[in-house]
């Protein structure tokens, strides 16, 4: 240990009385500011179509657009209601449904309302696949959220991002990850293939981690209903307002819906139409046939209708804003669509069908089901057939 000659220490004490140990005030607060910042008005639809990036499979990451999806803007439009607490979206496979979350957990990030978001997944292999398929690029696709990512050692894993003073966490639903936690946004993802103990219960398990948050509190499931009625989420989406797409025929204006289910007994239905080949055909042949005589008939006119019209017709739907899904207290008119207003509820579901995706084709989905039919009456199984209805259609599989 060195002794300190006194012009040593008469320098050192000039140096202390002039701050020079300690950190810029300025530098402090403005590393801080953004975190204090209040949040922004900007609608979850208007921030997916300014700022989301999407990657795609080659690396180049490309603006989300709402014309391939545009059904999702209803459902965007609901999660940001502040009467809204829970939304919850039955869907087949590819529809966008995992990206509202996506679009509203970086809005909140960026622009707030800011709090902890709970991410749930099936197990610990779909969090390992989703945090290198779509939560790393989430990050790396967006720069002002990740800048926002704190320092620490412990801030920025494949899993789990600090964000000023929240964070994100993806983990697979189990009783050891809904313990002594709690979440502004709990995100649900594929419920029906939770662990057979939290297949029925997961939105009392998302309401238990919310009760400390009060009105701020946001749910988001999505699904292909593989569990059917008796749980899942199409048990949960029957406690929602019931949303059912709407749309109205581009021959003869009549409304239907292409899934109403079997909670709303009453709206007609759109279907996928197929001539049938005669007994015995052979498979090639058969799915030929299948693809060049496919369209979506109408439960009005009979009208076969094209690829072209039923395009047309989600897009006028969807134009209708909240109009284009029917929910709990409100009518379908053959001629007028969806009137009345809905029951107050904060919990809001939309189910989304195959014949509302129209990256789909309609003689894509002719094959697929005609393959499904031609392999279940060939070998007496229904394995492959209930896959093309659960997640191909978005259906649940009646049996």
């Amino acid at each position: 240990m060195r002794a300190l000659s006194k012009p040593e220490i008469a320098e050192l004490c000039e140096l202390v009385a002039q701050d020079a140990f300690c950190a810029d005030i300025v530098e402090l607060a403005t590393a801080e500011l953004r975190y204090l910042e209040p949040p922004r008005e900007v609608s979850t639809l208007d921030y997916s179509i300014n700022h989301r990036k999407i990657r795609q499979s080659d690396g180049e990451t490309t603006d989300w657009s709402l014309s391939l999806t545009p059904y999702l803007a209803p459902i965007m439009a609901a999660i940001d209601r502040p009467d809204v607490n829970e939304v919850i979206v039955p869907k087949p496979a590819r529809s966008g449904g995992t990206v509202v979350a996506e679009n509203y957990a970086l809005k909140t990030m960026e622009f707030g309302p800011a709090g902890d978001i709970m991410w749930y997944l099936a197990g610990p292999q779909e969090v390992s696949s989703y945090a290198d398929r779509v939560f790393k690029p989430l990050f790396e696709d967006h720069e002002v959220v990740a800048a926002k990512i704190g320092t620490g050692p412990s801030d920025n894993k494949l899993t789990f991002k600090r964000i000023g003073g929240y964070s994100i966490e993806l983990m697979p639903m189990s009783a050891k990850t809904t313990t002594n936690r709690q979440g502004r946004l709990i995100v649900l993802d594929e419920v029906d293939s939770y662990q057979k103990a939290f297949r029925s219960n997961w939105l009392e398990q998302a309401r238990q981690r919310q009760r400390m948050i009060g009105s701020l509190r946001k749910v988001y499931a999505c699904a292909h209903a593989d569990v059917g009625w008796s749980g899942g989420i199409a048990q949960g989406w029957v406690q929602s307002s019931r949303g059912i797409f709407v749309m109205a025929c581009a021959e003869c204006g009549g409304h239907a819906s292409p899934y109403p289910t079997k909670q709303w007994p009453d709206p007609a239905r759109f279907r996928l139409d197929y001539k049938k080949a005669p007994e015995r055909t052979a498979l090639g042949d058969r799915l030929k046939l299948a693809r060049d005589t496919a369209s979506m008939l109408c439960p009005h006119c009979g009208v076969e209708l094209n690829e072209d019209q039923r395009k047309s017709m989600v897009e006028a739907a969807c134009a209708q804003g909240d109009r284009a899904f029917m929910h709990a207290g409100q009518m379908l008119d053959t001629d007028l669509g969806v009137i009345g207003e809905m029951e107050p509820t904060i919990t809001w579901g939309f189910w989304i069908h195959a014949l509302m995706v129209t990256q789909a084709t309609l003689a894509e989905l002719a094959e697929t089901l005609e393959a499904a039919v031609e392999h279940h009456e060939r070998t007496g199984k229904r394995d492959k057939l209930k896959q093309v209805l659960v997640r191909t259609f978005g259906e649940v599989d009646e049996g």
